[in-house]
């Protein structure tokens, strides 16, 4: 299927939505057991104020499961929420400390609050490459590192105001730091400052809350972290979410581990448009569709490259298209698609770029993952119609000793691959086929182990055993 194509049949799909099936009527809407009951009306004449808005009906309830896993989508934070949900004698000019899964200090009117947190990921890996591998060392290794070690802040100002600010302390260097503003015209949110390109599902979503340890071989095609002006927003009762924003690639400012290497002093525009069709008890069932796109403006030739680690953080790349000279354009286009039926997850995306030379024609390279887990105990993934992610995994059990409680287990299958041939250029074709256990034994504690077979056609084979300890402040 082209691009063309693709695009046409996720318009008609979207037009179907209604037939496809119909929302629980609001009355017997279900909600997350953890929820609050109601809270009783202030008597007359307490002087508490009223709120006249009301809590869209895809926001996080304050205490649910689904805020708790959504937590660090700022999108997903709504004003006021503590207003509308706090019992009536609650002082709502008094400000609330706690710990929940990270540091949070706020006002209970929802006007102000601030979230301090940290993530630490520390892996350890061994495996084998063929000795015939182009970019293989050949024979066994071992490695272990940490993999992620990021402190982060964000939080809501003045109700409308938001800010992100993530850094990296492994390889000293900011992720995020960008400040934005709620609900100006038709965009949920509108924002400026270095954060993820919006695109594609599997790279929206935060790396903690993925299935595996790391992403499939196609997501070395899909653009990254970059410096812009971005915003989102949600149409038809949430049923469809857009994204869109203009980048400034600069060298200096970019992710190290970038696979798209090159472009320097240009721009890109990124768009990520996803639907709904289907959208069942309150998400437990659904069905996701969308599409993606990036375009490069090359302000002259650029000489760029692009490679894929086999979905190991401690293995070298096996692929790469080495330095292609005299590229002036770059488009990337990806089609995804998400099933969720409550502990069952199947999720897939097709990626492709291209590049137009100064000299021949077009190069086309692609790549494509399908991916499916099940969480063993019951729990589900919550799926933010704001911020467009999944989010992370919430045990129905925390892991306790005396309580004989051991959280959430989840088995995942995924078979992935990249092929960075075409024409002159002979990258390497690889395709990976991966299996994982997840142990989440709190929200906020997770250990992972995953086996990998990959092959890069013509050449050999490469076998992985890994494991991750994940911690979140």
């Amino acid at each position: 299927m082209n691009a063309r194509g693709a695009c046409w049949l996720f318009a008609a799909v979207l037009a179907a939505a209604p037939g496809l099936a119909q929302d629980l009527p609001a009355d017997s809407e279900t909600r997350p057991d953890t929820e609050e009951a109601a809270p009783p009306e202030p008597p007359s004449g307490s002087g508490e104020p009223q709120v006249s808005e009301s809590v869209p009906e895809d926001a996080p309830k304050p205490g649910s499961d689904a805020e708790e896993a959504l937590g660090e989508e700022l999108s997903e934070w709504r004003p006021k929420d503590r207003v509308q949900n706090a019992p009536w004698w609650i002082d709502f000019d008094a400000w609330t400390v706690e710990w929940r899964n990270g540091f949070h200090i706020g006002r209970n009117d929802g006007r102000y609050d601030l979230m301090l947190g940290g993530q630490f990921m520390f892996d350890g890996a061994v495996w084998h490459e063929d000795d015939d591998l182009v970019l293989g060392d050949g024979g066994w290794h071992t490695d272990a590192d940490v993999r992620r070690a990021r402190l982060y802040a964000q939080g809501v100002i003045l109700g409308r105001g938001l800010f992100r600010v993530s850094y990296e302390i492994s390889d000293s260097q900011f992720k995020d730091a960008y400040v934005g503003v709620r609900e100006v015209g038709p965009a949920r949110m509108l924002g400026f400052g270095f954060t993820k390109q919006p695109f594609s599902l599997e790279q929206a979503t935060s790396l903690r809350n993925h299935m595996f340890m790391e992403r499939s071989l196609a997501n070395a095609l899909v653009p990254r972290r970059e410096t812009g002006i971005f915003g989102s927003g949600v149409l038809l009762d949430a049923r469809v979410r857009w994204a869109l924003g203009g980048f400034f690639l600069n060298d200096s400012l970019s992710e190290d581990d970038e696979p798209i290497k090159g472009f320097d002093d240009d721009w890109e525009l990124s768009l990520r448009i996803t639907g709904l069709p289907i959208w069942q008890d309150d998400g437990r069932r659904l069905l996701l569709i969308g599409v993606s796109y990036a375009h490069v403006f090359a302000k002259e030739e650029r000489d760029v490259s692009v490679s894929s680690r086999p979905e190991s953080w401690l293995v070298d790349p096996l692929v790469s298209t080495g330095e292609i000279s005299g590229a002036e354009n770059l488009n990337v286009f990806g089609v995804e698609a998400a099933w969720a039926d409550g502990p069952l997850l199947v999720q897939g995306e097709w990626v492709v770029l291209t590049i137009d030379p100064n000299a021949g024609s077009t190069l086309e390279f692609w790549g494509a993952y399908l991916q499916v887990g099940w969480l063993l105990t019951g729990e589900r993934r919550y799926y933010g119609r704001a911020s467009g992610v999944f989010g992370k995994v919430v045990p129905d059990n925390p892991f306790s000793w005396r309580e004989r409680h051991w959280g959430a287990f989840e088995i995942a299958a995924r078979f992935s691959m990249l092929d960075l041939d075409d024409r002159a250029v002979r990258g390497g074709t690889e395709w990976n086929a991966t299996l994982g256990l997840n142990w989440y034994l709190r929200s906020n504690l997770r250990f992972t182990v995953n086996g990998i077979y990959g092959r890069v056609h013509g050449q050999g084979s490469v076998g992985i055993a890994q494991a991750r300890l994940q911690f979140d402040l």
